[in-house]
């Protein structure tokens, strides 16, 4: 046989033997794909889910009573004034110039 023809028949079965090893690869991960895909549908098709429990609350007279005196005339939530004056103390922030900070990092 001539140089040629071994190399041929070498680069060949490399050929072959990796193409088996993704074939394999690739079916092994399509099954754990397919697995993990059909635990993610069981965890979210929880029946809780189906009957919206998790998106419903259930007021009584009194709370229902304060969300409506708390929703303004447009829908929305008026603002507390009461934590807007406590939160005063802290006044702006100081933006101007450029902070260095120095220091080590220990991770």
């Amino acid at each position: 046989m001539e140089l040629w023809q071994i190399m041929a028949i070498v680069l060949g079965s490399v050929f072959l033997i990796t193409l088996l090893i993704f074939i394999v690869v690739y079916v092994r991960n399509k099954s754990s794909e397919d697995e993990r895909r059909e635990l993610l549908a069981k965890m979210y098709a929880d029946p809780n889910l189906a009957k919206m429990e998790y998106d419903c609350a259930v007021y009584d007279e009194e709370t229902e009573r304060l969300v409506t005196r708390a929703v303004g005339r447009n829908g929305q939530i008026a603002a507390n004034a009461e934590a807007d004056q406590q939160l005063s103390f802290l006044g702006a922030p100081d933006t101007e110039g450029i902070e260095e900070i120095t220091g080590n990092y220990k991770p």
